[in-house]
């Protein structure tokens, strides 16, 4: 703990609520440090039914998200024809636009704040534009969705 009384940001990849535990979670880190960036990134999220749950890139992004099945046509979707850590780049740098958010905020408040990125939720706005031309296109929101 000595090392965040001067740090800006705190970034885990620890399971959600994990680090609670440890006196290391933001409720706690918030109230001993009041200026501190508290970066959380997940697979699934800070809430919900796999917050439990370890992930990685394909499962939590590709997978679960739907890109993989948004962009192979059947026969071929084959999980070697995603860009390694495709989804991973993507998140951090996510996560990259929270930090600076936050930290341009606490200009002007003087306080920190908790923002999260998960490969789950990267990868459903990554489709966001899949989905909307399949809204736009199809009445019956076609075969993919």
């Amino acid at each position: 703990k000595q090392l965040l009384r001067d740090a800006d940001v705190f970034v885990t990849n620890v399971r959600p609520g994990k680090l609670d535990k440890c006196g290391l979670g933001y409720d706690a880190l918030s109230k001993e440090f009041p200026h501190l960036v508290y970066a959380e990134l997940s697979a699934w999220g800070d809430s919900g039914p796999e917050v439990e749950y370890a992930g990685f890139d394909v499962g939590a992004f590709w997978a679960a998200s739907g890109l993989n099945g948004l962009l192979h046509d059947e026969p071929s979707r084959l999980y070697s024809m995603l860009p390694g850590a495709g989804g991973d780049l993507i998140t951090s740098q996510i996560m990259l636009f929270g930090i600076v958010a936050a930290l341009s905020e606490r200009l002007s408040s003087g306080c920190g704040s908790k923002v999260s990125s998960s490969l789950l939720h990267a990868g459903a706005w990554c489709a966001a534009p899949f989905v909307l031309e399949e809204m736009a296109t199809s009445p019956q929101l076609g075969a993919k969705l």
